[in-house]
């Protein structure tokens, strides 16, 4: 058997099982999830930083890639990127109950016309 056939058959067994299960229940994928690929968050800063500083490690988020339906998905927030340097600690900000359940808005990383971004560990409360 030759390695592509083999990474993809790896690929099928590990989004099979009870993982999976459990997320067909929400109606969403895993796979994105899984890689190591970076996303540009358009719309979700505020609910992004409350949910890391809950202590939470992933967050709904509907992709927008160009060409390509809408995805919904769960991404790990060491995966996001914020266009906000700063959020200040105001009500908008504590309002916010994690853990959130209306998806973030996020495009992949480094498309044309996006803003300078950084990673969402290092946005500042103010």
């Amino acid at each position: 058997m030759n390695r592509v056939l083999v990474c993809q058959l790896t690929l099928v067994f590990s989004l099979s099982g009870p993982a999976m299960e459990k997320n067909a229940d929400f109606g969403h994928s895993t796979l994105a999830a899984k890689g190591t690929e970076t996303f540009f968050i358009e719309n979700g800063v505020r609910r992004s930083l409350v949910s890391q500083n809950a202590g939470l490690s992933e967050i709904p988020a509907t992709i927008f890639r160009p060409g390509a339906a809408p995805t919904t998905t769960t991404l790990r927030l060491d995966q996001l990127m914020s266009p906000k340097t700063t959020v200040p600690l105001d009500s908008r900000y504590l309002n916010i109950q994690p853990p959130i359940h209306s998806p973030i808005q996020v495009q992949p990383f480094r498309l044309l016309n996006q803003p300078p971004s950084i990673p969402l560990r290092n946005v500042i409360l103010e």
